[in-house]
């Protein structure tokens, strides 16, 4: 086996692991997050050597890939907002459906994109502050901050009157 060839298992392990986070973590930017894991792993099995750290590395090409559909679809929406403007609306939406899921993911979206992706990689992705510091290519000391300063973010958000005391 070649130093860059993957078994079938290995990358089993991979996608059950992190696959999930993976996903939410190009959903914050991607309307199709699916595609930029998969986009992610065939690039991941299509390099001539393996990278020294697969998960993080895995993320840095998801969120790269996320980014880039995200600006093909703002792209696209505009051009079709701009088409739709010319047209009468055919429903009303329904603005009573409002939940604390929702409520939550309006906040994580406030906000900047680092932060959320700092947030999403830890509590979701599970990934180490080592790890993200690697991802954001950032120090271990900053995305530990950059953590807090997110979550205390949120807080405040989602709850004017709390406080940030964890440590």
């Amino acid at each position: 086996m070649m130093n860059g060839e993957w078994t079938a298992d290995e990358l089993s392990r991979i996608l059950d692991a992190h696959g999930a986070a993976l996903r939410l973590f190009a959903a914050q930017w991607s309307p199709s997050p699916e595609d930029c894991v998969q986009d992610a792993l065939v690039k991941l099995i299509s390099l001539r050597e393996r990278p020294s750290r697969a998960v993080p590395w895995l993320y840095r090409v998801v969120r790269n890939r996320a980014v880039s559909q995200q600006r093909s679809w703002f792209r696209r929406k505009r051009r079709e907002r701009n088409a739709a403007s010319r047209t009468a609306a055919w429903f009303e939406p329904d603005l009573s459906a409002d939940n604390d899921g929702r409520t939550a993911a309006e906040a994580l979206a406030k906000l900047d994109d680092a932060e959320r992706a700092i947030v999403v990689a830890r509590i979701w992705g599970g990934l180490s502050f080592d790890e993200i510091a690697e991802v954001e290519r950032i120090s271990r000391s900053a995305a530990h901050r950059r953590y807090h300063e997110a979550l205390d973010a949120l807080r405040r958000m989602l709850d004017p009157a709390s406080s940030f005391t964890d440590t």
